[in-house]
């Protein structure tokens, strides 16, 4: 057999296997459900391989159809499992000589589905009544159809006869419910709906046994052969009998073999003269271990007369199982094996479980690669298919890479490196490099990867220094003007929302509750000195403009220049006036309906540092981080703040600095951050000419050069 029949007799093999697992673990159940998922991603790689015309394809297209089908009628499979069942069970019956147990299989499962279509309408009381879609009379009548050609035909098993009689019934009392308004009999409505409990608890409650499908392996002959093709069998598969140590094998069921239902089976010899095609064939792939799931035909009772449509005693509906949340699936994953296939299986089902996540795919695509790379037997013989799943897996959620954290990026970006040919990772970001281009940037720092202006990424070399103007999602190091942002996507919507001049619609919000007298002070120098016609809100001494109360704040948070002198909680809410709170929620919302009443570009805000006394306090990034969040969130472009405390005479001092680069030196946020910053590690630093005397102080007795000071102020935003 060639390599390429070896590669497809092993997959044909693995997903038979799957598809036994799936049944001892139980059809419909949380367990059950990654053997089913890989199954159908092992069979999806073998029907893809075979050619529209070869006999194994229709066997093949059976079996898929059969397991899509279960996805969705046991597991609340998405309406793509019943689309992609109904297309392969179609095309496995339209190929002849197909076994009578497969075909008719294959009528009972895409019958099911027929009907799941037509009562997906019946959800609601009004539906029901209506008799729900009026375009399910043609489902239904296929449906009948298929069951009556099992039920009525020469007969193959007592499973699969029995199970067609009770479905047909509960097709044809559907039938009669069916075509809208005025198409439904009133009569049948207490039939109907026994029927429908029936089909119920058959199809969700395990009460109907799954129809037996064969495994395809042993319709791979040693050289494929198109459908149309004679098949002439060979000595050895004419002729072969069983090795002497194994007993003989029963022949399957044929419409010359099947056993009466009212004979008990008994055992025969396997036929001397079979064809491949036949199902009562023998194949050398026989000789491998058989599956753990006896064919029992159990007992049929037969009622004769007419079935009755009144006084039905009620049913319990049994509830639908409910599919596995990802969440829980997850927690699996922590304690998953090393082996690379149940990894594999284990991330296909997060991945299509509710409550999955973009980082699912990038998961399940970081597995599909480690298995491909494995190379020593743990992967499949056709590993470039793994890859190509996990291309695909990266496409599905390029569109939203921008506006995933870090460690997603990140994860994203080590499986493009892996694939081989071009990726989604550039034009995912291609605004985003456009944007940052406009805006002077030339890089967005991620912990090990870096995203130039040019669209390329770059590794990062731990501990490297940065220069230049950059935009970072992680802590750097260097003397870079860095804006702290948490993705990409908040990065390019705040380049696009612009700025307005700063000097444009200046408020100061300052020592609300007289406990702030720094803040007092710090207002009245800033005012006279950069900002003489801004509002003042609080104790401002000059030109005070009222209380800062919560809703006066909010009214001036379409600030150009945002001053905050009050103190701000752990949690980031205002302490304003009278013991009041504005928390950063409020401060969103307000912000956000005040954008929109003045649409406009964002401004700057500066923050108060956190209180403290002492030359270094520990960082405090939480105030800074809710209410920085919620400043980006209502309107503003950047958020200048402390993230952690420092005394409040540096402080006064750092705001000098800060409010003289923004207005006189005319920097950009950032900009003026980081010249900040540079001039308090400078240990040879000189104040500059206009810095307030009560400034000048500070720099003689207080050492500025201690790196808590410079380290602690950080640019938010852009």
């Amino acid at each position: 057999m060639p390599d390429d029949d070896e590669g497809l007799r092993a997959l044909v093999e693995h997903g038979a296997d799957l598809t036994n697992r799936y049944l001892r673990a139980g059809p419909g159940s949380a367990a059950a459900r990654p053997h089913l998922d890989e199954a159908i991603t092992v069979l999806e790689k073998a029907y893809q391989r075979i050619e529209p015309a070869e006999t194994l394809r229709g066997q093949v297209a059976a079996q898929l159809g059969w397991l899509h089908g279960m996805r969705h009628l046991a597991h609340g499979g998405a309406a793509g499992d019943r689309t992609a069942a109904v297309h392969l069970l179609d095309e496995s019956l339209g190929f002849p000589g197909q076994s009578p147990v497969l075909a008719g299989g294959s009528k009972l499962i895409l019958g099911q589905l027929l009907m799941a279509g037509m009562t997906a309408g019946m959800t609601s009381p009004g539906a029901f009544l209506q008799g729900g879609r009026a375009d399910g009379a043609g489902d239904a009548d296929r449906a009948i159809a298929l069951f009556r050609e099992v039920a009525d035909g020469p007969p193959v098993s007592a499973e699969l006869t029995s199970s067609a009689r009770t479905l047909l019934t509960v097709a044809e009392a559907l039938h009669g419910m069916l075509g809208g308004p005025g198409g439904m009999d009133l009569g049948k409505l207490t039939r109907a709906f026994g029927a429908m409990q029936s089909f119920q608890q058959q199809m969700r409650g395990g009460g109907m046994t799954p129809p037996p499908m064969p495994d395809p392996s042993v319709f791979i002959p040693a050289a494929r052969k198109p459908a149309d093709a004679p098949a002439v069998p060979g000595p050895t598969e004419a002729t072969a009998t069983p090795r002497p140590t194994e007993p003989a094998a029963m022949p399957r069921p044929t419409e010359s073999t099947a056993t009466p239902r009212s004979a008990e089976p008994t055992a025969t010899p396997r036929p001397a003269e079979a064809t491949v095609e036949s199902p009562g064939s023998w194949h050398p792939f026989d000789e491998r271990d058989q599956p753990d799931l006896p064919f029992d035909p159990g007992r049929v009772a037969v009622v004769d007369g007419q079935v009755p449509t009144v006084d039905l005693q009620p049913h319990p509906r049994p509830a639908p199982i409910p599919a596995t949340p990802a969440a829980d699936l997850r927690a699996l994953l922590e304690t998953c094996s090393e082996a690379i296939d149940e990894r594999v299986a284990l991330t296909a089902a997060i991945a299509a479980a509710p409550g999955n996540r973009p980082a699912d795919e990038l998961a399940l695509a970081d597995a599909l690669i480690a298995r491909h790379q494995v190379g020593d037997g743990s992967g499949w013989p056709d590993g470039p298919d793994d890859l190509a799943i996990a291309a695909r897996c990266l496409d599905r959620i390029a569109a939203g890479l921008p506006g995933l954290p870090p460690a997603d990026v990140e994860l994203a970006a080590r499986v493009a490196a892996a694939l081989p040919g071009t990726t989604p990772l550039e034009s995912a970001f291609a605004d985003v490099a456009t944007a940052m281009r406009d805006a002077g940037l030339k890089a967005l720092v991620y912990p090990s990867a870096a995203l130039t202006s040019a669209g390329d990424w770059e590794p990062v070399a731990p501990g490297a220094d940065w220069t230049g103007r950059v935009a970072t999602t992680t802590p750097i190091g260097g003397t870079a003007a860095v804006s702290h942002v948490p993705t990409a996507a908040r990065l390019l919507t705040l380049i696009r929302r612009g700025r307005r001049p700063i000097a444009e619609a200046v408020v100061f919000v300052a020592n609300p509750r007289g406990d702030r007298e720094n803040a007092t002070m710090d207002a009245l120098r800033l005012r006279r000195a950069f900002h003489p016609r801004s509002t003042g809100l609080g104790v401002t001494i000059e030109q005070t403009d009222g209380d800062a109360t919560p809703d006066r704040v909010a009214a001036h948070l379409n600030a150009s220049l945002l001053h905050l002198g009050c103190g701000v909680t752990a949690t980031g809410d205002l302490e304003l006036a009278g013991g009041a709170l504005l928390t950063p929620a409020a401060i969103a919302k307000s912000a956000t309906a005040e954008s929109a009443a003045a649409p406009g570009p964002g401004g700057v805000a500066i923050l108060p540092p956190r209180p403290g006394g002492v030359a270094i306090l520990p960082p405090d990034p939480v105030a800074l981080s809710s209410l920085a969040d919620a400043l980006l969130t209502g309107g503003f472009t950047s958020v200048i703040g402390f993230a952690g405390a420092v005394p409040d005479r540096v402080a006064s001092l750092v705001y000098w600095m800060l409010h003289a680069a923004l207005v006189d030196d005319g920097h950009e946020p950032a900009e003026a951050v980081a010249a900040v910053r540079a001039w308090l590690r400078d240990t040879g630093r000189k104040p500059p000419e206009l810095l307030a005397a009560e400034y000048r102080s500070i720099t003689a007795t207080v050492d500025l050069s201690d790196p808590a000071h410079a380290d602690a102020l950080e640019c938010h935003g852009w």
